[in-house]
């Protein structure tokens, strides 16, 4: 009898298969959460630029139409004086506006049909004279200066009114008015981000009712998903996780039955086989001791073949459970389908025979 030598715990742990680390899922609804965050960002980030597009927008349709308003008040005036710089007043200093609220340091220049100047106001340089109409953009001063323009002759063209401003008052109201359109939406994201992290909070609820539900869910115990989500879209994944318990009750019946059935069929031939081999035991004891009768050889012969005959009975159940056991696997694995009965019939004979 040989000793075959134990593996060492180096060799078991060299042996077992490593456990896998299963790495933590991500939550559904900080996904949701981050997705909807960033829709919010792109969507947000087109407000603050049709905002500032916008506000460019107005306050340089706002800036022409001052000009070219003011431009036509002054034009209809029959030979406006302006007083000399040094008695000018100036614009009334107003704390509730900015100096670029629709207050713009306007400068209005008149000339002849000559190009003489005949009134001038504000502190714009006095530019070239030309004889065209509209809008312009000029350089003015020796700090060159950029100065919007608008020019109008009167009906007579015997006049001509040009209105100046200058074109970063312009912009600054611009930015204003973008301004004003960008950081009322900016104060309210977080107040949006919050509302939204309540919603999908909320509306996430059912589905983290159903996920406490199978995972409170005791198998062992036949347990089953109760139909109480209120939610249709939760009915087929209800109905499939109910299914998939009740085929794993179904299999968990069938092996005990299989479990029961064998030791059913093997109780008797191993016990008979148990019985013969304490037979045989006895009858080589008795032929050990030479003071009893010698037993009968053919007596022996007979236990050993009925030893022989219970083994195979025993192999054949067994094969047979094994075979129940594949069919009622291979029934939970494989489709139904029908089967010719006649076909089959010549084979199992065959086998059986």
């Amino acid at each position: 009898m040989t000793l075959e030598p134990v593996p060492s715990a180096a060799h078991a742990s060299v042996l077992t298969p490593p456990v896998a680390i299963v790495p933590p899922k991500a939550s559904l609804q900080r996904h949701l959460l981050l997705w909807v965050l960033a829709a919010q960002l792109a969507v947000w980030g087109c407000l603050v630029g049709g905002g500032y597009l916008t506000g460019m927008h107005e306050a340089t349709e706002l800036t022409d139409g001052h000009l070219a308003g003011t431009a036509a008040l002054m034009v209809n005036i029959e030979h406006p004086r302006f007083l000399a710089p040094a008695q000018q007043t100036g614009r009334a200093v107003i704390p509730s506006l900015q100096k670029h609220d629709y207050q713009p340091s306007m400068s209005v220049l008149v000339w002849d049909a000559g190009g003489d100047v005949l009134a001038r106001s504000g502190q714009a340089p006095l530019p070239a004279f030309a004889s065209r109409e509209g809008f312009a953009d000029l350089t003015l001063g020796e700090s060159a200066t950029q100065w919007r323009s608008f020019s109008q002759w009167n009906a007579a063209r015997t006049r001509q009114v040009m209105v100046l401003v200058k074109a970063d008052e312009r912009a600054n109201l611009a930015e204003d008015l973008a301004k004003h359109v960008v950081v009322p939406s900016l104060l309210l994201m977080p107040l949006v981000t919050l509302v939204l992290s309540a919603a999908i909070r909320r509306g996430l609820r059912p589905l983290q009712a159903l996920s406490r539900d199978v995972e409170a869910l005791d198998v062992g115990n036949a347990g089953r998903l109760q139909a109480r989500h209120p939610h249709r879209e939760f009915n087929s994944v209800v109905v499939s996780i109910n299914q998939l318990v009740g085929q794993q009750q179904d299999a968990l019946e069938r092996e005990r039955q299989l479990a029961s059935e064998i030791a059913h069929e093997l109780r008797t031939p191993l016990a008979s086989i148990a019985l013969q081999a304490a037979s045989m035991r006895r009858e080589m004891d008795a032929e050990l001791d030479p003071a009893r009768v010698p037993t009968d050889p053919a007596a022996q012969q007979r236990a050993v073949t009925q030893i022989g005959a219970d083994a195979l009975r025993a192999g054949h159940v067994v094969s047979q459970l094994l075979s129940l056991a594949r069919v009622s696997r291979a029934g939970l694995t494989q489709p139904k389908r029908a089967i010719d009965l006649a076909s089959w019939l010549p084979l199992l004979v065959a086998d059986y025979a």
